[in-house]
């Protein structure tokens, strides 16, 4: 899996892009480096663009998501939109009602306008 991390500064938003194969080392990897560079710029705003990920991980693993997201840090003042991929719908959905019963702020979108729109939004 590759990813990139930027700050768009104006927004306050740490921007993620994704692509290749995703494994749960990489990702959690990934995640990790999110947190860190969002807690460098004191965002607690994130786009993570997952529209060029392929499967990778197990329903057991996206299950197992929310703990990690806890371990790594995330707060309930975090707010993180997902574009997705119509391939990994399915299992996107599974995440973000898993996401959901943890109490973690996730968010699906296909459009990233919409998108940016609820990041900004006060809910």
């Amino acid at each position: 899996m590759k990813w990139t991390i930027d700050y768009l500064e104006e927004e306050g938003v740490v921007f993620i892009k994704t692509s290749g194969v995703t494994n749960w080392d990489e990702q959690k990897q990934m995640c990790q480096e999110a947190f860190r560079f969002a807690q460098k710029h004191k965002a607690h705003k994130y786009l993570a663009d997952n529209r060029d990920l392929q499967e990778g991980l197990s329903v057991l693993q996206i299950d197992d998501m929310p703990r990690m997201f806890r371990e790594i840090g995330l707060e309930i003042e975090d707010k993180i939109a997902i574009l997705y991929g119509p391939d990994l719908e399915k299992k996107f959905k599974f995440f973000q009602s898993v996401s959901n019963f943890a109490l973690l702020n996730f968010q699906l979108f296909t459009d990233k306008d919409e998108a940016m729109a609820w990041l900004k939004s006060g809910r």
